[in-house]
């Protein structure tokens, strides 16, 4: 897909499949492609989030809640990951 959107829709997919890897790459590829995609910082921090690459899915978080600073669920997400991260 030449477009961003071929690439979160695939995105989307392969995170609904648990194919979290192939998520990130495709969430990476629509990000390169449109870097002001919020959807798809998100996707790409549940996807980290899921594999417990809490430090990477810290950073989308906190990229969303710059783009959306009032959404609560992602703000308790991105609790969680900080919560883990310092944990180690």
């Amino acid at each position: 897909p030449e477009r961003g959107e071929g690439y979160f829709n695939r995105a989307v997919t392969h995170f609904h499949l648990q194919y979290y890897n192939a998520a990130v790459c495709d969430y990476d590829a629509a990000l390169a492609r449109n870097s002001d995609d919020v959807d798809a910082y998100l996707g790409r921090a549940h996807a980290n989030f899921a594999m417990q690459r809490y430090g990477a899915a810290l950073q989308d978080y906190e990229e969303t809640l710059r783009r959306s600073p009032d959404d609560a669920e992602v703000q308790r997400y991105r609790d969680i990951a900080q919560t883990q991260t310092q944990r180690g």
